[in-house]
C-alpha cells in the first residue's frame, strides 16, 4: 500500500470528537463504524454478535484447571 494510501485509511480511521451540539453526527457516526469494523469489533457496536457465557453460570463443566466444580474427580 503507498503511502498516500495509507495515509487516506488513517484518516478515514480517525474518529472525530462529536461536537456538543451534534452537527458533526453524520460523520462522527460512520467514521467510528468504519473504525470499529476495521478492528474486527462491528459486531459488537451493532448487536449481532452474541452474547459471552457467563462462566459462573454453566454448571457441572470442569473448569479449565479440570477440577469439577461439585467436588467430584
Amino acid at each position: 500500500m503507498s503511502s498516500l494510501n495509507t495515509k487516506l485509511g488513517e484518516d478515514f480511521l480517525c474518529v472525530p470528537k462529536l461536537a456538543v451540539d451534534r452537527e458533526n453526527w453524520t460523520t462522527y457516526k460512520a467514521r467510528l463504524s468504519w473504525s470499529v469494523d476495521a478492528h474486527g469489533f462491528l459486531g459488537h457496536l451493532d448487536g449481532t454478535e452474541k452474547k459471552p457465557i457467563d462462566p459462573s453460570n454453566i454448571v457441572g463443566q470442569r473448569s479449565i484447571m479440570g477440577a469439577d466444580p461439585t467436588g467430584r474427580s
